[in-house]
């Protein structure tokens, strides 16, 4: 019977409220409608110092609405130029842009930048979020040195959650479709002291039964579920201070991953394996914002804290055989600090941009297998046998730190012309520290019982720097305040690292 990959939402609501005054005007007097807010499609203000140059998609509205864009996996369908790919399992989505490919295997930096309300995700492993409560997504195309503190060749997607304000309000939204698929999401924000103090709630759960029927024991193993929180506290004591306080988690619980096996599996749809297998994915952070801002200067400084893991065990032998399961257990903290200066008087001709970025990142990750049946090793004289059950275990601990000085300026030539110069310093530091171990609890060397078994290599640790230099040029032209030609110049750089799945230190250079 023929299957269909994704759900179909058959049921959507949304719903919102605003605080309104219950007084009576006067007769004699101007009525005034109480506040409406408007969540329009417009650049944030790091990209509003200097918009021109640069080619952007801005997504908003109806696309982002409970029943809309779902999860960091489903941005590749809005975003163009841009594909979006599984490797292991869909919470750990890599992407494709403009011949720039993220690998399979979570080594090396990202070819595409991403931010979360100014939080950076700087590694491989754990951008793939459940999107709610979202505001607008926008899509930086191309290399962006002189705007973000976390750069990228491939370009920047800026994520922006709804903020709390001076206005209750409140958003819901229940999703039903196919495969019993069901979607809950809300959110709740407002003042809590008036102009001064104001808190944002919102909240997504999700589930879905698996379509892949598992033969072998008769069931559907490819279940989904998802549950997301975040909470915003805001403050602003003056007109000119801004501070939020940020606290975000998201945990995963899914099951088997689709394979297919040909000529073991009957389609894509049907499989037979002994073992389902799970992936339990967990994540949480933490981020202080504060800002300060007057006619002439806004300067804005983000710290952020995340912590991501994985478990992951599935079947490797990919059949109805007890022969070997695979495991994965990544996890990795992560800082960053952000600080960015810039002007605010919107009728100057010259508008400018400057930073420093710090972040420190360190994945320590456990990745091998178990085998179920006697392994026989022929790098010895004699046949050497290890009897179940065996582990082979990659250990590795990669931390990845870099420093960055990044400034962009726009000059309003005319009306219409308008010329732009960006620049960013970059240096990186990248370490390794990595191990390969075999053992056995019980093993047999020519025949006869040889007692438990353990074997080391690979062992290797080491360092390695880079620096970049990375300019900008452009220059629009504003043919009409709708329509805008432009043309620009700038250099991409994707900082070296190690490849912990190789033996030896020179080759994971």
């Amino acid at each position: 019977m023929k299957q269909i990959l994704c759900a179909l939402a058959i049921i959507a609501t949304v719903f919102s409220v605003s605080a309104q005054t219950n007084e009576t005007p006067p007769a004699s007097s101007t009525y005034r409608l109480p506040t409406v807010t408007v969540y329009g499609a417009q650049l944030n203000e790091t990209q509003a110092v200097t918009q021109a140059a640069n080619a952007v998609t801005v997504l908003s509205g109806e696309q982002i609405k409970p029943g809309g864009i779902q999860n960091t996996r489903e941005l590749g369908t809005y975003l163009p130029n841009v594909t979006i790919f599984d490797a292991n399992n869909d919470r750990s989505p890599k992407f494709s842009i403009r011949g720039l490919r993220e690998n399979n295997f979570a080594t090396g930096d990202p070819a595409v930048g991403f931010y979360v309300d100014d939080v950076p995700y700087t590694d491989l492993n754990s951008r793939g979020l459940a999107l709610f409560d979202i505001e607008q997504i926008e899509f930086l195309r191309g290399p962006q040195p002189g705007l973000f503190g976390a750069n990228a060749p491939g370009g920047v997607i800026n994520v922006v959650t709804r903020q709390p304000g001076d206005v209750w309000e409140g958003r819901g939204g229940f999703t039903y479709g196919n495969y019993d698929q069901q979607i809950y999401e809300a959110s709740l924000r407002g003042p809590i002291v008036a102009e001064k103090l104001s808190l944002g709630l919102s909240g997504l759960y999700s589930r879905r039964d698996g379509f892949v029927h598992n033969k072998f024991h008769d069931n559907h193993p490819d279940d989904k579920e998802t549950l997301a929180g975040r909470a915003q506290l805001r403050w602003t004591p003056t007109e000119t201070l801004d501070f939020s306080l940020i606290l975000h988690g998201q945990k995963f619980n899914d099951g088997f991953i689709p394979t297919y096996y040909k000529g073991h599996d009957k389609s894509l749809f049907s499989v037979n394996r002994d073992f389902d297998g799970f992936v339990d994915t967990d994540t949480w952070g933490t981020a202080f914002k504060g800002s300060f801002e007057n006619e002439v200067v806004k300067v804005t400084s983000i710290s952020s804290y995340r912590n991501w893991k994985q478990d992951l065990l599935q079947d490797f032998d990919f059949s109805s055989a007890p022969i070997r399961l695979g495991f994965a257990k990544p996890e990795l903290e992560q800082w960053s600090q952000e600080l960015r200066v810039q002007s605010t008087d919107e009728t100057k001709q010259l508008k400018w941009l400057g930073g420093f970025y710090y972040s420190n990142s360190d994945l320590n990750n456990n990745t091998g297998s178990r085998e179920l049946t006697p392994i026989t090793l022929s790098t010895v004289p004699a046949p050497f046998v290890i009897l179940p059950t065996s582990t082979f275990l990659t250990r590795s601990d990669t931390d990845a730190e870099t420093y960055a000085i990044f400034g962009q300026a726009g000059y309003d030539v005319t009306e219409k012309l308008n010329v732009i110069g960006g620049i960013r310093f970059t240096f990186d530091r990248r370490n390794i520290d990595r191990s390969k171990t075999i053992s056995a609890p019980a093993s047999t060397f020519g025949g006869f019982p040889a007692g438990s078994f353990s074997s080391t290599n690979g062992v290797y640790s080491a360092s390695e720097d880079f620096t970049d230099i990375s300019p900008k040029i452009g220059i629009s032209y504003h043919c009409t305040p709708e329509f805008e030609t432009y043309a620009s110049i700038s250099r991409g750089y994707q900082s070296g690292g190690f490849n912990v799945s190789n033996d030896t230190e020179a080759g994971a250079k």
